[in-house]
Order: C-alpha cells, then structure tokens, then sequence
C-alpha cells in the first residue's frame, strides 16, 4: 500500500504547526491596497480542516485572527482533504481516513447531513485525497493509497463503483494528489512522490500513459500537493516540497521553467497544501504547518508578503489541507 509515504509526509506536520504557528503570531499580513468585496472576488473561503475534522468558512476578503462564519462538522466530515465546490454550491470532502467521499448542500452548517456520501468496498476508496467535479457532474477523485484515479458516473451515491480507474504502471503514479480538468476535459493530476504534474487525455481509462508530464529540475516540483488551473489555463501547484507556490503556462510540458514562483522569508509559505485562484488573480493558499490561509495578489511573484492572512486561535485551524473559494 502507498499511503504511509503521503502519510509519513503529511501526518507530522502536526508537530511542527505549533512551534511555527507561534512564530507567525495570530494577526494579519494585510497590505494597505487590501481590496474590498468585489464582483470578481468570491464571497467565501471553505477549509479542509483536516485534523480539526471540520470544513470552516470565512469572508474571501478577511484577514487576521477571525472565527469562521459556518462550520460544518460531523462523523461524516473526519479528514477533510483537498476539497472541492462544484457548479451546483455543494462542497466536496475527500475524507482521507475515513475512505469515503462527501458532499455538502449550499448553506450547510454543523453537524448536517451529506446530500452525497459515496464510501465502501465497491469503491475502491484507500484514501481519497481529491475530488474535481465537471459541468456534467462527473466525479474525479484521487487515491494515493491505491495509486489511482477513480471516475464516478453523475449522481452516484453510497456504495458504487467507479465507471473509470486510471491506474497502473503505465501512469507514472506513485501518489496522486491533487486534480483538476482544463476546459477540453484534460486530467491534470500531482504525483506527489513522483515530483511531477501528469495530464491524462479526457477519454483515458486503465493503465494508460500520460498525454504530458511536467517535471525535471528546472520545474522546481518536489512533493506537489493541490492544484488548480484559472480561465487561461495557467497551472497553479501547491509544492511543499520547496515551501513553495510554483505558477506554469498553460499547455506546458517536459522539463519547463514556471512562469512565477512565490517563495521566501516574506511569504510565510512552509508546507502548502491547498491552492485555488479566483476570477480577478487572487491567489489562496492552505499552509498545513502554520495553520494559516495565506491570500496573495494577482501577479504575485517572488518573495512577497501575502496581502491576508487567516490564522490564529479563532479560526478553530488544526493542520488544514485543502481550500476552495466561492
């Protein structure tokens, strides 16, 4: 089973969130230009609370030490990963530990019930880490215990089995993490063990290979964890492994240079785990070693401040992973 590499890597970020979580403090790193709501910002922020087994949610345009404005929780929410908000509002929860998959209707707050649970032997869940939903509601989820991907037909629930499974030697995995899908239905999946970014062709299925691989030295991958791609088709990639945020051009492939790269003492960036952006550039980042969301301006690059930063005692934050924004 490949889960104790990812397990090893991530589970002992615990320890060292508290030492670092005092060295950050509790209060924001706003810069004076911190925007105001806007049409092209969201309203919300959702987290993976991973080991405070909760999906909290705060204001998109807040900052410092502030209590979330909804919670949900409940047995059914234990590990919530790099989670996901679809077309419809719901909010997605691969449960890591739990091996299952669930979904929250628009509103949800406190212990509330899933509108879908998808869990049990049929499945093949060993540990959802992902989960990407399409228009069509297609659901996309990533195992790294079971080194594959795992494609559910719409409205599945309970105990199915998936349509589709990516898997085998041919795909390079070794743990994939994070996914998404580019506007021709293209799978751009993490491989986090591997230091690469894999795209599969929207019709893959079995133990086939990659359409590109990004990876090489120059690519400064190690460890990538959460990944997105805005309206350009820009990748954007969570990569702990440099305590950094890596930016690629959209259809690149090989052993290519990113196009940006935040990282340094200034950016607070210690083990990014979640990333997503928004529709005006905002870039928002889950840090699981200092429990903190660290937002970054649109163009950002280099060693830079974040321009908010959601930390602190309030936040109710133990070792979160996953975000998405609304």
């Amino acid at each position: 089973m490949r889960f104790p590499l990812l397990a090893a890597a991530l589970l002992s970020v615990a320890a060292l969130s508290i030492g670092l979580a005092q060295c950050s403090g509790s209060g924001g790193n706003a810069s004076a230009g911190l925007p105001s709501p806007s049409p092209l910002r969201p309203k919300a922020i959702f987290v993976g609370n991973f080991s405070g087994a909760s999906i909290p949610s705060f204001p998109a345009t807040t900052t410092g030490n502030v209590a979330p404005t909804t919670v949900i929780t409940g047995s059914a929410v234990l590990s919530p990963y790099l989670i996901y908000d679809d077309s419809t509002g719901r909010i997605w929860s691969p449960n890591f530990l739990l091996a299952t998959v669930t979904a929250y209707s628009a509103g949800s707050s406190g212990n509330a019930t899933p509108a879908v649970s998808i869990g049990g032997s049929n499945t093949g869940f060993a540990n959802p880490a992902a989960v990407y939903v399409n228009s069509g509601g297609t659901i996309f989820v990533t195992d790294p215990g079971g080194g594959s991907i795992r494609i559910f037909s719409p409205a599945s629930n309970g105990n199915v089995a998936p349509s589709t499974v990516i898997t085998g030697a041919n795909t390079t995995f070794g743990q994939p993490a994070g996914i998404w899908l580019d506007s021709s239905s293209n799978i751009y999946v993490t491989n986090f063990t591997q230091a690469s970014i894999d795209v599969f062709a929207s019709s893959a299925s079995g133990n086939v290979a990659p359409m590109q691989i990004i990876t090489g030295s120059n690519t400064l991958l190690s460890s990538p964890l959460g990944l997105t791609l805005d309206s350009s088709g820009n990748i954007y990639v969570a990569n702990p492994g440099n305590h950094n945020v890596l930016v690629f051009p959209a259809g690149s492939n090989g052993n290519v240079t990113p196009s940006r790269v935040i990282s340094g003492a200034s950016t607070l960036l210690s083990f990014p785990a979640g990333i997503a952006v928004d529709s005006a550039g905002f870039i928002y980042v889950a840090d699981a070693n200092t429990s903190a969301v660290l937002v970054f301006a649109p163009n950002a690059n280099g060693n830079v401040a974040p321009v908010q930063n959601i930390s602190g005692g309030s936040t109710g934050f133990n070792n979160i992973r996953g975000l998405t924004v609304r």
